[in-house]
């Protein structure tokens, strides 16, 4: 059954305020762990709205790696992702800087939202897979800037004619 959308345009905006504010707080104090917080009530949000099995399931999934996210800033805990590639019987060319689980996950969660936006129909469901979008890219900023300032000049350099 459809949600109601009388006060889905408040809700968004008030959520996408508050990533915002989670963003910029992350950027001042340089604590990526505050643009996660930020984000986990359009994601929780983002589970509510949505209704079909692959956009819920995607939804759902949102949450988890933003709670995952979550997690992992508060325990510290570490994962060694390169052991787990080199331990395959083929060889994957992945950047090392994938490496690091805060890194992957919130690559994930910004395909998550890439998957959400596609697939969902309605504006206020597009809207919040947007924040979650950008919040998913600032995340990473703010966890390798240094690389990310490589990889957009080496961008726009491959856009030129």
């Amino acid at each position: 059954m459809a949600k109601s959308t009388e006060h889905a345009g408040t809700i968004c905006l008030v959520l996408t305020l508050v990533a915002a504010a989670g963003a910029l707080f992350g950027f001042l104090f340089k604590l990526p762990l505050l643009a996660v917080i930020g984000v986990l009530p359009a994601a929780g949000y983002e589970l509510y709205r949505t209704e079909g099995p692959s956009t819920r399931l995607a939804s759902l999934l949102a949450v988890a790696a933003v709670v995952a996210l979550i997690f992992v800033f508060v325990t510290g805990f570490q994962y060694d992702g390169e052991g787990l590639l080199r331990s395959l019987p083929f060889r994957i060319t992945v950047p090392a800087v994938l490496f690091s689980l805060p890194v992957a996950l919130s690559v994930v969660l910004g395909i998550l939202a890439a998957v959400l936006f596609l697939r969902t129909r309605g504006k206020y469901t597009r809207w919040l897979a947007v924040v979650i979008f950008a919040s998913a890219l600032i995340e990473i900023y703010l966890l390798i800037p240094d690389q990310v300032m490589q990889w957009i000049p080496a961008g726009a350099r491959s856009l030129k004619p």
